[in-house]
């Protein structure tokens, strides 16, 4: 079993896309990890694709993380 932590500082949002295969969160340091999910038994994988940072002006607000 592995364990890794994406975040150095609180998550303040997780967002799952409509076909739960991706999931998101986001930080209060505005840093958004996006993970791929696989395997659909008792034991999923989340694998991590990419980490993008969004401008220190433009914090995170919890409720603007949508899937389009």
């Amino acid at each position: 079993m592995k364990a890794f932590k994406a975040h150095d500082s609180a998550v303040v949002k997780v967002r799952f896309s409509s076909d739960n295969t991706m999931f998101a969160t986001a930080s209060q340091s505005g840093e958004i990890f996006f993970f791929i999910i696989s395997g659909h038994d008792a034991l999923q994988k989340y694998e991590p694709l990419c980490m993008i940072q969004i401008p220190s002006e433009t914090p995170v607000i919890i409720n603007d993380m949508r899937w389009d």
